[in-house]
């Protein structure tokens, strides 16, 4: 969009014998995507800045450009393609620079539903047509992406019958054994139907790299009790399939183990004032003063907002709700003279946390007792270094203190823990 915000000269090849081309002028058709030799005489820089855009989205029916695009100088290709292998044969006999999109988020979903059916009516709006059809309804829509976290093209195929995409995931995982799901993990495109199961995302370091995932919790579950929860038992395999992915498996393990009856030690993390006294950070915990709590074996509860929260009962809230939390639970620690609230979040081996303002705000409506003492724990693997960060406007108002009233700790667990039994 921004090139041709420009007036940049930007091609976009639609199928295999049709291409258009948007320029200063306006918009041309290209008469012939197959003689290459029509634009060998045209000399451009190398640089791809100072060239024409081919914008090519690689799928069944279109696997690579024309050949016009691939081998003439005036072209710079970006091809979005799957990481199915096929798609980027072409690829192999030229240089090129691989990055990695995110998918799509739940706004952008939302955003394509309700594009207005007859064309553009504002500038908000950059599509000419609807890309959802007319007899899907965004329940449907949003259902089949919140439940199975359905790629674009999925929600189009499937969304006016979830059940159809969900045979189509069951018999994709059923047809899975160990070696086939670490493989996957290790390489995403190994086989044609991989995105029912997994996402891939950019890396944190940056988009040259990649990291997976399981598609959505729903997809975890199912992948859990019909293959997983039969392999827990061999360690090397599950310590694999937790660093293969980005933390489903970890928060999974996790929801289990902070059921249990157990003791653990939490680390006070201190604190100092940001930069222009916008957010405490906390960066640094204290080793040698642990504070040891025994957890009750509790049961299982979905959290709400102006949830009575109880004794004994492991709240889980959906993520949307609080999105700065995993899980609470209140305990009654002996000879204590009041209750505490703990707020779990699972960070993996995540090395940095914002704390969300409007997730904090949500513990504003829980009810709980009256002197309860707060303790946000954020839980990692092994002793890593953590850095978060909490908006000083959360305690705005309110008469609080981090000293007093919000308390953070990190809680770290080793790996053999998770995979106990």
């Amino acid at each position: 969009m921004r090139r041709l915000s420009l007036q940049l000269p930007t091609a976009l090849q639609i199928d295999a014998s049709y291409a258009i081309l948007f320029h200063k002028a306006g918009v041309s058709e290209f008469t012939d995507l197959k003689n290459e030799a029509l634009y060998r005489h045209l000399f451009f820089p190398d640089h791809p800045s100072h060239r024409i855009w081919l914008l090519i989205d690689s799928n069944p029916k279109l696997v690579e450009p024309a050949n016009i695009f691939k081998d003439s100088a005036p072209f710079f290709v970006v091809n979005v393609v799957s990481p199915h292998s096929h798609h980027l044969e072409w690829l192999k006999k030229i240089g090129y620079e691989k990055f990695y999109m995110k998918s799509w988020s739940g706004s952008e979903v939302l955003q394509a539903y309700l594009i207005p059916p007859l064309g553009i009516h504002h500038t908000n709006n950059f599509c000419s047509r609807n890309f959802f059809c007319k007899n899907i309804t965004e329940r449907q829509v949003w259902y089949l992406y919140n439940e199975f976290g359905a790629h674009p093209r999925a929600l189009v195929q499937h969304s006016r019958n979830p059940d159809q995409y969900e045979h189509v995931v069951l018999g994709e995982i059923n047809k899975l054994n160990p070696a086939r799901i670490a493989h996957a993990f290790r390489v995403p495109g190994s086989y044609e139907l991989f995105d029912y199961i997994m996402t891939i995302e950019p890396s944190p370091v940056g988009r040259y790299t990649y990291v997976t995932d399981i598609a959505s919790r729903c997809v975890f579950k199912i992948l859990w009790d019909k293959c997983i929860r039969r392999w827990v038992t061999n360690k090397e395999y599950l310590y694999n399939l937790f660093w293969s992915s980005t933390g489903l498996v970890f928060e999974y393990r996790m929801h289990q183990l902070l059921t249990r009856q157990q003791a653990i030690k939490l680390f006070p993390m201190r604190y100092r004032l940001g930069p222009n006294e916008a957010n405490f950070i906390y960066e640094t915990y204290s080793p040698s003063d642990p504070m040891s709590l025994w957890l009750p074996k509790s049961t299982e509860h979905k959290l709400v907002e102006g949830t009575r929260l109880e004794e004994k009962v492991y709240y889980r809230p959906d993520s949307e709700n609080f999105p700065s939390i995993h899980s609470l639970l209140l305990i009654y620690p002996p000879g204590e003279t009041s209750p505490i609230l703990l707020m779990f979040y699972f960070a993996l081996d995540q090395r940095y946390h914002d704390a969300s303002l409007t997730g904090l705000h949500k513990f504003d409506s829980l009810k709980i007792p009256p002197n309860t003492r707060r303790c946000y724990v954020v839980v990692t693997t092994e002793a890593i270094h953590l850095k978060m960060r909490i908006p000083m406007k959360y305690f705005e108002g309110k008469g609080q203190s981090p000293d007093k009233d919000f308390h953070v700790f990190q809680y770290y667990i080793h790996t053999e823990e998770l995979l106990q039994n």
